[in-house]
């Protein structure tokens, strides 16, 4: 579970601080591996997302707490993602600069 937890940590990104979803590594750790499985961000936001719609019946969904947990992460992801595309672009833009 450690490797998890570091895939985890790199996943969240810098902005998670002391963050960590310990409600659903205990009760939904399958959600943080499919999470870290994914070798796009826009794949885990995907996936995020549609864990947060509302369940078909007779489904109940996650507990609160949970989907509290869900939506943190994917606020962090959606957060590490945008900054890494925003320094992309800074270094595209720099680089055609010097022609």
């Amino acid at each position: 579970m450690q490797a998890i937890r570091a895939k985890v940590i790199t996943l969240l990104g810098r902005e998670r601080k002391d963050f960590y979803p310990e409600i659903l590594a205990s009760r939904f750790p399958h959600i943080l591996q499919r999470s870290v499985a994914f070798n796009d961000p826009l794949k885990v936001i995907g996936f995020l997302e549609q864990l947060l719609l509302p369940p078909a019946p007779p489904s109940q969904g996650f507990p609160v707490e949970a989907r509290e947990e869900i939506g943190k992460m994917l606020e962090l992801v959606k957060r590490d993602t945008h900054s890494l595309l925003e320094e992309k672009i800074r270094r595209a833009r720099s680089g055609l600069s010097n022609f």
